[in-house]
């Protein structure tokens, strides 16, 4: 019975790690897009700025 509460217990460690790195990869490719669309953003800005002048 000991043996297999270690058994969950490492499985259970094994499956929070991956959950938290997970979380870490959304979270980096939410900043990832929110840049992409900010750098977007001010390029149409800068053509049309260039467009215009």
């Amino acid at each position: 019975m000991r043996k297999l509460t270690g058994i969950c217990r490492s499985a259970f460690y094994k499956i929070r790690k991956g959950l938290m790195f997970m979380k870490q990869m959304v979270k980096h490719l939410i900043i990832a897009a929110c840049s992409a669309a900010v750098l977007s953003i001010l390029i149409s800005f800068d053509t049309v700025n260039t467009v215009f002048s």
